[in-house]
C-alpha cells in the first residue's frame, strides 16, 4: 500500500493507492504526471520534492529505480518543503497534486475582510518575474480574468543552424491552467509584438489536450558541458589532434584514496592524458590461500579497498588469475578479511593455487575513469562492471607501490578530444543526437590582394554506448568556405538503438598560425533527443519559433510573453453555458470549488448568481495569477476581494457573501434572547491612526506594480497604511479598494460581543443585525403579551415592559419573526397604556407568552436609539447550550467611494 502525505506532519494520509512488483520509479512514472526522475533534478541542481520510507527505513532517492515493492509493502510518500511553496504539491498524484488548491475547504471561522495579501515571508501572488524559467515541480499556474505572464518552459529551448549563417530557436512554453483566449497581437518577443517580426518570429497556440503539432514538442536536452566557457568562448575550443602514449614513465606509485601519484623522481604521467579517460590499474596485494577441501578455497588478506560484496564480479591477476564471484565475505576488527569465490559458472573456486601469494583484485578489467590528470597525478573514480561510477567505491589503501600497473585504455589513447560528455541525463536514452560547430572568425583564406579563398577544416565526432564503454563510433566532417562572417552548421547523427551515449570531437589537422587564414573552430552545442509528451492535459501551451542573426537580440529569446483571457463556464439565468472569454469574479470563484470536487449543491450558486449580476453590472472584475501554493480559502478570498465580497459556509453550502450598503435586517439581539450583557467597545481616534492608504496593484497598462494615494481632502498624509490587493489592474477600483479601507478605518471604531443560546447560529459572517441592551437612554425591549390588528390596518402590542416615550422624537418598533429575523423598523405611535403601543402592520402573528412557542420580542426606541446596527464578524459555539458573537458598527460612510472616481492628484 502506498500513502500519500500532504507534509511530515502527523495526520491521515491524503490519498492511497496499492502497487504490486515495481520499483518506486516505475510508479512514480506511471502515476505522477510530469514526473522528473532523480538523476534528472540532479543534472537541474535541484533535490526531489518527495521523501519515501519502505517499511519504516527511509529509501535515499538514488535508491528509487532499483527499489522493488510489492502489494504487502508500506510505502509512505511525503512531500517536503523544497524548493518552492508549492513545488512539491505540483509534481505528486492526481487529486491531491495536480491541481492548484492544495487543501480542502472546512468550515471558516468566520472573520474580518481583509484586503491585505495573506501571510508573511514568500509573496503567494508576485508580480511576474520578467523571463521564462523551467519550474520543475512547481504549481501550474492559475490565472482568472486578463492577465500577462511570462509562461514556463515545458522543454529546453532548441537552438541551431538552419543555414551558415542563421540561427533559429525553438521552445514550448506552458501559459497556465485551463484555457485561454490569446490574440495575436498579445504575444510578445520583449515588448514587441511577435507578428511585427514577420518571418522572424512564429507561433502557434494549443488547448488543453490538443495535440502539438509542432517540432518545439520534441525535447532536446543540452549538454551543459558543451557552450559557452569561462575564457569567453561561445563553445569548446578544438584543438590540433596528436597521439598520446598510454604507458605512463614509471617506477613507483604513491596510492592514497582516489589519487595515483607518481614521485618526483620517479617519472611522470604522459602528456594528453585529460578528464573522461579510462586507465586501467592493478594493485597486487600479498594474500594467504587457504585450501577449502569440498567447499571454495578461502582468501585472507586486506580487502578494504576491493569493497566486496556477496555477488560481485571479480577479476584477480597475478596468481590465480581470472574471472569469478565473491561467494562471501567476512571481516573482523584486527583481524584478516576472508572471503571465498565461485567459478563464473556458479561452482565454488576450490582449486586454487594455496599459500602465500600476490594477486590484484578488482571489477573485471580493472577500469578506473580519470577525473583530472596532471604530468604528476590523476584522481580516479572505479568503473563497476556496467561501466559506471561506483559511488561506495572507499579508495585505494594508502601505499607505495613498486609493482602496480596503470596503462591507458585502449579506447582512449588518442588526445586533445573535447570530451568525452555525456549527451543525455541519468536514466534517459535517446537514438538521436545532435551537435553544432561554430567559426567564430569566419572561415577562409586571404591573398596577398586580399581576396577570399576557400578554406576547409574537418571535425571528427565519435560517440559510444556509456553503459558498455566499447569501441567508438566515428562521424568525420568537414567544412569548406570563404568568409569572414561568423559561421554555425548543425549536423544530427542517428543512433542504432536507444542508449545513452558519451560524446567527445576534436579537430583533424593542425590549426593554423598564419594570419592570413582564419579557421579557428569550436564545438558550440551538444543535444540529445529525449521522449516526450505530444499533447499537455489541462494547460494552454504556446509554441514559439524564432530566428536569430541580425533580426533578433539573444536575449529576448527567454522574454517571450503573452496576455491571455480566462475561459471558463459562465453562469446565465440560473444555467451553466459553454466556456467563453470571462473576467468575471463569479465564475472563477466557482471553478475554485469545482476544482476542489464540490458540487453545485454544494454552492450557493443563487446567491452568487445575483452577485454576478451586481458585479457584472458594476463592472467589477478578476485579473490576477496565482503562481504559488495556496489553499481554496486564501484563493476564494482573492477572487472576492475585488467585487468586497468574502465567503463563509452556511447550512452545508459555501456562501459568498458582499459588504456593501444595508437595507434589510437580518436577526435581532436584545436582552430578551441574550444570556448575558451587550459589550460594546470604542476605539477613540488617535495620532497613531491612519489618515492615508497606499495601494498596490498591478496595472493593465504597464503589467508592473504600481501605486495609488488614497486620502480624504484636506488629509497631511502623516501616517500612510501600506495595502496590496491582487485581482485589480485599474488604477480607479484599486483606488476605490484603499478608500474603503480608509473609511472602516475612520468610521469602523465600535466592537460588540454577546452570547445567546442556540438563537445566533442563525447569523452568519456579515450579517447585519439591530441589537440593543438595557442600558436607559438608548433602547428598551419587551415580549408580547397580547396583540390585536385594528381596522386601519395597524397592529396594537401589549407588551411586558412599560415604554419610555420622549417628547418630540420619532418612535419606532422592530418585532422578532419566529424565524429570528427582523420586521421593521415600524413607526410607532403612543397610546394611553404605557404597556401598549401602535405600530405598522409587520405582516406575521406575533407569538404571545401563553403560546406554547418563543413569544415574539420587540424593540423599542428612536429612530436614532431603537437598536445598536452591527456586523457580525464571528459566530461561534460557546458550550454545550450557547454561541458567542462578535461584530463592529454598521457604518454606511465605509462605501461612500465605492462608486467615486479618484482626483486627479491620487
Amino acid at each position: 500500500m502506498i500513502e500519500i502525505y500532504p507534509s511530515s506532519l502527523e495526520g491521515r494520509p491524503a490519498e492511497t493507492h496499492y502497487a504490486d512488483d515495481v520499483t518506486l520509479e516505475q510508479w512514480l512514472l506511471a502515476e505522477v504526471h510530469g514526473y522528473q526522475n532523480v538523476a534528472y533534478l540532479a543534472q537541474a541542481g535541484q533535490q526531489p520534492p518527495i521523501s519515501i520510507t519502505l517499511n519504516g527505513c527511509l529509501i535515499p532517492p538514488m535508491a528509487w529505480a532499483h527499489t522493488r515493492i510489492t502489494g504487502d509493502d508500506c510505502v509512505k510518500i511525503v512531500i517536503e518543503p523544497k524548493g518552492g511553496a508549492f513545488e512539491a504539491i505540483g509534481s505528486i498524484v492526481s487529486s491531491v497534486i495536480n491541481s492548484v488548491f492544495k487543501l480542502f475547504v472546512n468550515t471558516p471561522s468566520i472573520s474580518g475582510n481583509d484586503y491585505n495579501s495573506p501571510g508573511k515571508g514568500q509573496e503567494l501572488y508576485g508580480a511576474n518575474a520578467k523571463g521564462n524559467k523551467p519550474k520543475l515541480g512547481a504549481v501550474r499556474p492559475e490565472v482568472a480574468g486578463r492577465m500577462r505572464r511570462y509562461p514556463d518552459y515545458l522543454n529546453p529551448p532548441r537552438r541551431w543552424f538552419e543555414s551558415k549563417r542563421e540561427q533559429r530557436t525553438e521552445m514550448l512554453l506552458c501559459f497556465a491552467n485551463g484555457q485561454y483566449l490569446i490574440d495575436p497581437e498579445d504575444v510578445y518577443v520583449g515588448d514587441t509584438p511577435i507578428i511585427s517580426l514577420g518571418s522572424g518570429g512564429e507561433y502557434q497556440i494549443f488547448g488543453p489536450g490538443e495535440f502539438i503539432d509542432h517540432p518545439a514538442r520534441i525535447h532536446w536536452h543540452d549538454a551543459p558541458e558543451v557552450g559557452g566557457t569561462s575564457t569567453g568562448t561561445a563553445g569548446v575550443e578544438l584543438a590540433t589532434t596528436y597521439s598520446v602514449s598510454r604507458n605512463p614513465s614509471a617506477s613507483a606509485y604513491i596510492l592514497s584514496g582516489s589519487l595515483v601519484t607518481i614521485p618526483n623522481d620517479a617519472g611522470s604521467f604522459p602528456d594528453g592524458w585529460q578528464s573522461g579517460m579510462i586507465a586501467i590499474i592493478r594493485v597486487p596485494q600479498d594474500v594467504i590461500v587457504i585450501d577449502g577441501g569440498d567447499a571454495a578455497d578461502i582468501i585472507e588478506g586486506d580487502f578494504t579497498a576491493l569493497d566486496p560484496y556477496e555477488g560481485m564480479p571479480v577479476e584477480l591477476a597475478g596468481d590465480n588469475a581470472g574471472t569469478y564471484v565473491v561467494a562471501s565475505y567476512s571481516h573482523e576488527d584486527g583481524q584478516p578479511g576472508r572471503i571465498t569465490l565461485n567459478n563464473t559458472n556458479g561452482q565454488p573456486a576450490r582449486y586454487l593455487a594455496t599459500g602465500s601469494k600476490r594477486s590484484a583484485f578488482g571489477f573485471p578489467g580493472f577500469k578506473y575513469s580519470i577525473v583530472s590528470a596532471s604530468s604528476q597525478q590523476i584522481t580516479v573514480s572505479r568503473l563497476n562492471d556496467a561501466g559506471e561510477s561506483d559511488q561506495d567505491w572507499p579508495g585505494f589503501n594508502s601505499e607505495t607501490s613498486r609493482d602496480t600497473t596503470v596503462v591507458l585504455d585502449a579506447s582512449t589513447v588518442e588526445g586533445d578530444w573535447a570530451g568525452a560528455f555525456v549527451a543525455c541525463p541519468y536514466g534517459a536514452t535517446t537514438s538521436a543526437i545532435e551537435w553544432d560547430v561554430m567559426f567564430p572568425s569566419g572561415l577562409a583564406e586571404i591573398d596577398d590582394d586580399g581576396d577570399l579563398k576557400e578554406y576547409s577544416v574537418q571535425v571528427e565526432i565519435q560517440w559510444r554506448d556509456i553503459a558498455d564503454r566499447g569501441a567508438w563510433t566515428s562521424v568525420k566532417r568537414t567544412f569548406k568556405d570563404s568568409t569572414l562572417d561568423q559561421l554555425g552548421f548543425t549536423q544530427r547523427i542517428s543512433l542504432p538503438y536507444a542508449m545513452r551515449p558519451e560524446v567527445r570531437m576534436r579537430r583533424i589537422g593542425e590549426k593554423s598560425t598564419d594570419t592570413q587564414i582564419q579557421d579557428d573552430v569550436q564545438w558550440y552545442g551538444l543535444r540529445s533527443r529525449i521522449e516526450s509528451p505530444d499533447r499537455y492535459e489541462g494547460v494552454t501551451t504556446i509554441a514559439i519559433t524564432l530566428k536569430g542573426g541580425q533580426k533578433l537580440a539573444s536575449q529576448s529569446e527567454n522574454l517571450i510573453s503573452a496576455i491571455g483571457t480566462r475561459m471558463l463556464p459562465v453562469r446565465r439565468n440560473g444555467v451553466w453555458q459553454p466556456p467563453e472569454p470571462t473576467r468575471d469574479i463569479a465564475p472563477f470563484v466557482a471553478y475554485i470549488l469545482k476544482s476542489r470536487g464540490y458540487k453545485d449543491a454544494e454552492i450557493d450558486l443563487d446567491a452568487l448568481d445575483r452577485l454576478d449580476v451586481l458585479w457584472r453590472q458594476r463592472g467589477d472584475t478578476l485579473d490576477c495569477t496565482i503562481e504559488d501554493e495556496t489553499t481554496v480559502k486564501e484563493a476564494l478570498k482573492l477572487a472576492l476581494t475585488p467585487g468586497y465580497a468574502d465567503f463563509t459556509i452556511q447550512h452545508g453550502q459555501v456562501l459568498p457573501v458582499r459588504d456593501g450598503p444595508r437595507e434589510v435586517w437580518d436577526h435581532q439581539y436584545s436582552p430578551q434572547n441574550m444570556t448575558g450583557p451587550l459589550t460594546r467597545q470604542y476605539s477613540a481616534p488617535s495620532d497613531d491612526d491612519h489618515d492615508s492608504v497606499e495601494v498596490e496593484f498591478t496595472s493593465a497598462i504597464t503589467w508592473q506594480k504600481t501605486t495609488v494615494m488614497c486620502a480624504l481632502p484636506g488629509s497631511e498624509k502623516r501616517k500612510t497604511k501600506s495595502l496590496k490587493v491582487e485581482g485589480i489592474t485599474d488604477e480607479t477600483r484599486a483606488w476605490r479598494i484603499g478608500m474603503r479601507e480608509l473609511m472602516r478605518i475612520k468610521y469602523q471604531r465600535f466592537q460588540y460581543s454577546w452570547e445567546t443560546e442556540m438563537d445566533a447560529l442563525n447569523s452568519r459572517y456579515l450579517s447585519y443585525c439591530p441589537v440593543s441592551d438595557d442600558v436607559p437612554g438608548y433602547s428598551q425591549s419587551a415580549l408580547v403579551l397580547d396583540w390585536a390588528r385594528e381596522d386601519d390596518g395597524r397592529m396594537r402590542l401589549m407588551l411586558t415592559e412599560p415604554l419610555r416615550w420622549q417628547e418630540g422624537e420619532v418612535h419606532v418598533a422592530s418585532l422578532r419573526r419566529p424565524d429570528g429575523t427582523t420586521a421593521g423598523p415600524l413607526a410607532a405611535e403612543q397610546t394611553d397604556d404605557p404597556h401598549v403601543l401602535l405600530c405598522a402592520d409587520p405582516r406575521f402573528d406575533p407569538v404571545t407568552i401563553e403560546d406554547q412557542m418563543e413569544p415574539t420580542i420587540v424593540q423599542f426606541g428612536t429612530l436614532e436609539t431603537w437598536s445598536f446596527p452591527v456586523l457580525v464578524m464571528s459566530a461561534s459555539p460557546s458550550g454545550m447550550d450557547g454561541v458567542k458573537v462578535d461584530g463592529v458598527n454598521y457604518a454606511p460612510e465605509v462605501y461612500a467611494y465605492d462608486d467615486a472616481e479618484p482626483p486627479a492628484t491620487a
